[in-house]
């Protein structure tokens, strides 16, 4: 099963209205995004998880009614073009592990300079961090 192939049987799930909210939701696709990787034996790369972990925080905004579902995605399509951006950038001639490290560079220098323009609310900001998970590496977490 592909990444697209579970993104369709996830959007189906959605319009059968099988989650309670936009949190829910997209903290399963998340979770079946990572068992794609998992039998490809690979992970999430971190910008993956940057713009996977920014979109569950998000739909908890959206959720709470402290933005619209219009702005929010306004506000992630723009993150979604802002870090392939930085990916292209990123050299391609590395080992994973260097890519893996390159990557969480590029996000902590690029979230430290944009953070306020992806706070989404002013009351209840957007937080994003790296943090260490020794079973799964370093993981981009958003809240």
């Amino acid at each position: 099963m592909d990444l697209d192939v579970t993104h369709d049987k996830w959007e189906a799930d959605v319009a059968r209205k099988w989650f309670r909210n936009n949190a829910e939701a997209l903290r399963e696709l998340n979770a079946r995004y990572e068992q794609v990787y998992a039998r490809w034996l690979m992970r999430v790369d971190p910008l993956s998880q940057a713009i996977l972990s920014y979109t569950v925080a998000l739909g908890n905004r959206v959720d709470r009614g402290e933005i619209s579902r219009e702005d929010a995605q306004r506000i992630h399509e723009k993150l979604k073009a802002e870090i392939a951006l930085g990916r292209q950038a990123l050299t391609q001639n590395a080992s994973q592990p260097q890519r893996d490290a390159a990557m969480l560079q590029w996000w902590e220098a690029y979230w430290s300079r944009q953070r306020e323009t992806y706070q989404a609310t002013p009351g209840h900001p957007i937080n994003c961090r790296v943090i260490s998970d020794e079973a799964r590496g370093n993981l981009v977490q958003c809240d």
